[in-house]
């Protein structure tokens, strides 16, 4: 029957595909860029998020750090960076790494990143929009998210995605210092990432 079922499947899934994206250039639409460098306008980014979101954990996302990250995985393919911009530079960006499994023959993309300015996490559909039309263009399979904050996961919500659950949770931590452990507590100070770069609070 798999043979017989294919067809019909694949355009079940194609057309909720295509509802994603519709749905996510409704919700905001944007001009989104395709990047191959993180340039000055990466910097100005990150210190306005440092003021902003001074009382959260973030790994460090310099223009520095950010390029050597993934240098090399911009060169050979492996990374896409796509950035909406207004008149005072970037408002958001997403980073979306190739994480193949090979033992199943899956191709796949994985969001890494995705922040924004002003808390704007409404910018988060377009961007999965466009990343999932550059999947779609390269064959590749899927597009997944993992771990992101219920804020920003609430707007992935909207536009339906596939799930699956995990074996167990993906975040561990050991904090020795007893004022820092009680702050890491809250919810509100965190906003994980598949990006691991230096944590700065």
């Amino acid at each position: 029957m798999a043979t017989t079922l294919s067809y019909p499947l694949s355009l079940g899934l194609h057309a909720k595909e295509m509802l994603w994206d519709e749905r996510g250039r409704r919700m905001n639409p944007v001009e989104i860029e395709a990047n191959n460098s993180f340039d000055n306008r990466f910097e100005t980014f990150w210190q306005e998020l440092r003021r902003t979101r001074s009382h959260q954990l973030l790994a460090t996302r310099s223009a520095e750090i950010l390029k050597w990250h993934f240098k090399h995985s911009l060169a050979d393919g492996r990374a896409w960076v796509a950035t909406i911009s207004n008149s005072a530079g970037i408002a958001a960006y997403a980073i979306f790494h190739r994480q193949d499994n090979p033992s199943y023959g899956l191709k796949r993309m994985r969001l890494v990143d995705f922040q924004t300015l002003n808390a704007d996490n409404e910018l988060l559909a377009p961007l999965v929009g466009w990343g999932l039309e550059q999947c779609r263009k390269q064959r590749i399979h899927m597009l997944e998210t993992i771990g992101l904050s219920p804020d920003k996961q609430r707007i992935l919500d909207r536009l339906g995605p596939y799930k699956r659950e995990l074996p167990s949770w993906l975040y561990f931590y050991k904090a020795n210092d007893p004022t820092l452990a009680a702050n890491l507590e809250s919810a509100k100070v965190w906003d994980p990432s598949w990006f691991d770069g230096d944590a700065s609070l």
